[in-house]
């Protein structure tokens, strides 16, 4: 049950790792925590764990699929419906792969998850929102966005170029920030916020589901020894949601509390508009519809 004097956040991909800790954290804060994971088993696992080192029992598990538009869909009237106010969506989940494989609805997936289904979720719960103001809206990005030299909107789907996971997944991140940056544009920033995180090269479940295979996958165990941990990594979002600084600032970066650099490539508003295009209508052209911007 959540309290209603308390502030609601959502964190997708809220099982394990960064979203874990970063649940726990807030949770700790009074938040009311809404964990949407795909496996609601691990939902209710990690739900559990937050209640248990928190002492806070104002956490809910809701099943949310961001390879699946339907399933978004179906995850956003359920929270239209059931929660009266959503002060807080981070956007956490995210996978890497070094597959070629693709979401339910044909779209890489890669891109699908990491910013399709990020972004047609924002966009329904977007005017909830809006109400429920002042509210914030924060992006897991990553440093990793630097190595794209932009999204191959021609080619999504790698069709007629070699698939290299790392490269789909830097396109990937260039898309968040695109997203926060231009988001943040239509946002009166006294009402809502949109920011992007890097939280580091976190030690977490991340690429270790079986996504990443053969010498990626080594790699990325071996990487571990160097990363840090994940409640460190959470330490940027958690400030982002709670602090009073944290919302007074819209469209930045942050790394460590502080804006951060972005690439050169990401500072582009045109390009950031064309993504925005480029993801509505991947959406639409799959029959599902986008709700105005009030």
């Amino acid at each position: 049950m959540t309290n209603p004097n308390n502030k609601t956040v959502i964190i997708t991909g809220a099982n394990s790792g960064i979203g874990r800790e970063t649940a726990l954290g807030l949770a700790k804060q009074n938040f009311n925590v809404i964990l949407a994971c795909r496996n609601l088993q691990k939902a209710e696992e990690a739900r559990d764990y937050i209640i248990r080192n928190s002492k806070n029992d104002s956490i809910t598990t809701e099943q949310l699929d961001l390879g699946n538009l339907n399933n978004i869909k179906t995850f956003a009237k359920k929270i239209q419906a059931n929660y009266k106010r959503i002060d807080v969506l981070i956007n956490n989940a995210g996978s890497v792969y070094n597959y070629l494989g693709f979401t339910e609805d044909g779209i890489e997936q890669t891109f699908g998850v990491n910013h399709i289904g990020h972004f047609y979720l924002t966009r329904l719960l977007l005017n909830k929102i809006i109400k429920s103001k002042p509210s914030r809206i924060i992006n897991i990005a990553s440093f990793a966005h630097y190595s794209s030299e932009g999204i191959q909107i021609n080619d999504i789907n790698y069709e007629n170029t070699q698939y290299k996971g790392f490269k789909a997944y830097s396109e990937s991140k260039l898309a968040n920030v695109y997203f926060t940056r231009h988001l943040a544009t239509l946002l009166d920033p006294k009402v809502t916020t949109v920011n992007a995180v890097h939280p580091g090269m976190v030690r977490s479940g991340f690429g270790m589901d079986g996504d990443l295979k053969g010498l990626y996958g080594q790699m990325n165990k071996l990487f571990r020894f160097f990363e840090i941990s994940s409640t460190a990594g959470a330490r940027t979002p958690i400030w982002l949601a709670s602090s009073e600084k944290g919302g007074r600032v819209t469209g930045e970066y942050f790394a460590r509390k502080r804006p951060g650099l972005i690439s050169t490539k990401a500072r582009s508003p045109e390009d950031a508009k064309v993504i925005w295009d480029y993801s509505e209508n991947l959406i639409t052209e799959r029959g599902f519809s986008l709700p105005s911007i009030n």
